[in-house]
């Protein structure tokens, strides 16, 4: 049998995002800096307006809290809050909600985090997006945040409306038990001695567990079997270190798992991979590499684009007693 040709496979974009990375936090900070003096002042940002409470009551269908707070150097403050909000803090009602003391007895880190929220937001306008464990009736909560500007008028009985730009929260509830049942699928598959790797239908990587970067590629790039060198695993590589009948037979295997989509059938094959011959017992007896892999039209959880999941698996020991 001809082995598939040995040239480097297309692998999409040649710098992509290196997914062997964790993401990053979710986060945007506007830092409120003046434009470059050779570029185009960007337009200033727009800011909406509401009448507290007239113009928010709407908010109290929606399911994520969203609560008004000031920040200022006079101290912190609640503004208003929709139904979920209030009942989020511990709250009996909005008025409890409203009149609770965020200011008084505050710790050194919670006075900086709410001096930071008004310069970023209530001063440059700007809009910050972050996960943050806070306390609300002392019962330890993750939310998932948005903090961006709005101009209120806010209604005050027996006096003036008072005009003001505060900060408009809007805070989702994490389902920790949701995020704990995924830690523990991840650990299980980090753990696997099988080989899983989940690519976009271009071929590039999206995501691959320990068991896959021990065997594709080592720790300073140069690749554990000298397959890949100096730049992220493809799906191409799965297929160019199969030995073929033939490389349009290669070829042809490749293009078929391109060419899944969410619904189709997968498809499964052994092939012997091209790698020198590993020991499988204590008899020291060498043998061929054999791998079983499969093929499986899938989704990428992420993006909700179509993606191919990879499962690898060595089957030398299995082949040797054939």
């Amino acid at each position: 049998p001809r082995p598939l040709s040995p040239s480097a496979p297309s692998c999409g974009p040649s710098t992509p995002r290196n997914p062997m990375m964790p993401a990053a936090r979710v986060e945007e900070r506007s830092n409120g800096a003046e434009p470059h003096a050779d570029t185009e002042a960007p337009e200033a940002p727009q800011i909406p307006r509401y009448n507290v409470p007239e113009d928010l009551r709407i908010l109290n269908e929606l399911e994520p809290a969203v609560w008004f707070a000031s920040y200022g150097p006079e101290g912190s403050r609640f503004i208003w809050a929709n139904n979920n909000a209030w009942k989020v803090w511990g709250k009996k009602s909005l008025e409890d909600f409203v009149n609770t003391d965020i200011t008084t007895g505050r710790s050194e880190a919670v006075v900086k985090a709410h001096q930071e929220l008004y310069s970023k937001i209530q001063v440059n306008k700007g809009v910050i997006k972050e996960r943050r464990t806070m306390y609300p009736g002392g019962k330890a909560t993750t939310f998932d945040l948005v903090f961006s500007p709005v101009e209120v008028s806010i209604l005050q009985a027996q006096e003036p409306r008072k005009e003001e730009l505060v900060v408009c929260v809007y805070a989702r509830v994490v389902d920790m038990e949701g995020e704990n049942e995924a830690n523990r699928s991840h650990e299980m598959l980090r753990h696997s001695p099988t080989i899983a790797m989940l690519f976009k239908t271009s071929g590039e990587l999206l995501g691959a567990n320990v068991s896959a970067r021990d065997y594709y590629v080592d720790q300073d790039g140069k690749g554990l079997q000298g397959f890949v060198h100096n730049r992220p695993i493809c799906l191409d590589d799965v297929f160019s270190t199969c030995i073929w009948e033939s490389d349009a037979e290669g070829a042809a295997s490749l293009e078929k798992a391109k060419a899944l989509r969410p619904g189709d059938s997968s498809f499964s094959f052994e092939c012997r991979k091209k790698v020198q011959s590993r020991k499988i017992d204590s008899t020291e007896a060498l043998v061929p590499v054999w791998h079983v892999i499969q093929v499986i039209a899938t989704r990428d959880p992420s993006s909700g684009q179509a993606a191919i999941l990879i499962n690898e698996q060595d089957i030398s020991q299995l082949a040797h007693l054939k």
